[in-house]
């Protein structure tokens, strides 16, 4: 979910830049949105990840080996969010060198959904 407010983001601040879409505008624009959403994504994988924890130290043997799976799989989400999500967008730059500004946005659009 957070990898798509990512892409969300990138797609809303496409939509107030005025100027041709160039890779490294768009490089720009992805850095740009994963600072906005950096301090969000780590806040909220953290959050979960504390009550997680929480429930593998005080709870029963069952909701522990249901507690520890979930607490592999807070890390893993909060990885790709944060950093695989950028690069994924940054690699894609470089193939939308000649695509209009609405496929980029069409794209970026359909990344979200």
């Amino acid at each position: 979910m957070i990898r798509s407010l990512f892409f969300d983001r990138i797609r809303e601040n496409l939509g107030r830049t005025a100027a041709k879409q160039t890779p490294e505008l768009l490089a720009e624009v992805a850095n740009k949105s994963l600072t906005q959403t950096l301090s969000r994504s780590i806040n909220t994988s953290l959050t979960t990840f504390v009550m997680v924890f929480m429930l593998f130290l005080l709870g029963v043997a069952s909701i522990r080996e249901f507690a520890l799976p979930l607490m592999a799989g807070l890390l893993c989400g909060a990885y790709s969010s944060i950093c695989i999500a950028e690069t994924v967008v940054h690699h894609e730059t470089a193939s939308w060198q000649e695509q209009t500004d609405q496929e980029i946005k069409q794209i970026l659009g359909a990344a979200i959904h």
